[in-house]
């Protein structure tokens, strides 16, 4: 699997390399040069991670969706999506933020309070997280509608959260990061993977999502296409 990902991150490489200067154009204070090096920051392999997440915070629309009109919920569904998120987003990705990105943007002095707010929202996220684990069987009216409101906080906050790192985090560290370093948080990355998903697996990872999906019966993608 590790090796999969390897060889579609080469193939990435020149492509990313040109959407960054499409993308930091519209960066304020950041310019962009063309450098004959690749990227080496692992983006899309972070942007990937995003992904899972953005089919987890569909699984808790759906959930809401059902909760709200009274209906009740497959078994099992919404706590073990919440549980993917505190393992997998949270113990996982967002610790990786944390660890290795995060402290080079405030170390540079570049876009410190999006980096700070970035953080303030991943702890607030894990709040959230507990607090819908915690709710999630709960048979009370006040412990539904405290649900409802901590997974309508969630969504609404990690949505522009992701489009923020992937439009100006993701793209902007490199440069201001040099070569060398950029090696070494790639190897930093490499190591965090394989610590992960040698006991996760990120294909059986998202296999446990989509077998949420289809207990949801929102698995199937065209579903979501409207009548033209």
């Amino acid at each position: 699997m590790l090796s999969k990902i390897s060889s579609r991150r080469d193939l990435l490489k020149t492509a990313g390399a040109v959407a960054t200067g499409i993308i930091l154009s519209a960066v304020p204070g950041v310019s962009f040069a063309v450098k004959e090096k690749a990227e080496t920051i692992p983006a899309e392999i972070l942007m990937r991670d995003h992904g899972v997440l953005h089919r987890l915070i569909l699984v808790f629309e759906e959930c809401l969706r059902r909760i709200e009109a009274g209906k009740e919920l497959p078994n099992g569904t919404l706590g073990n999506s919440a549980e993917i998120v505190r393992r997998f987003v949270e113990g996982y990705h967002n610790k990786f933020e944390e660890e290795e990105l995060f402290p080079r943007f405030e170390s540079a002095g570049k876009l410190g309070d999006l980096v700070k707010m970035l953080f303030v929202q991943h702890q607030a996220g894990r709040r959230l997280t507990i607090a819908i684990l915690d709710n999630a069987n709960g048979a009370s009216d006040e412990r539904k509608q405290r649900l409802i409101r901590n997974m309508r906080e969630f969504v609404r906050m990690y949505q522009p959260h992701m489009a923020r790192e992937e439009t100006v985090i993701f793209p902007s560290l490199r440069m201001f990061v040099s070569q060398r370093e950029l090696e070494d948080l790639q190897k930093r990355f490499d190591a965090s993977e394989q610590e992960f998903l040698a006991r996760q697996g990120y294909a059986k990872l998202v296999d446990q999502v989509a077998k949420i999906e289809k207990q949801l019966s929102i698995l199937e993608l065209s579903q979501f296409t409207p009548p033209v």
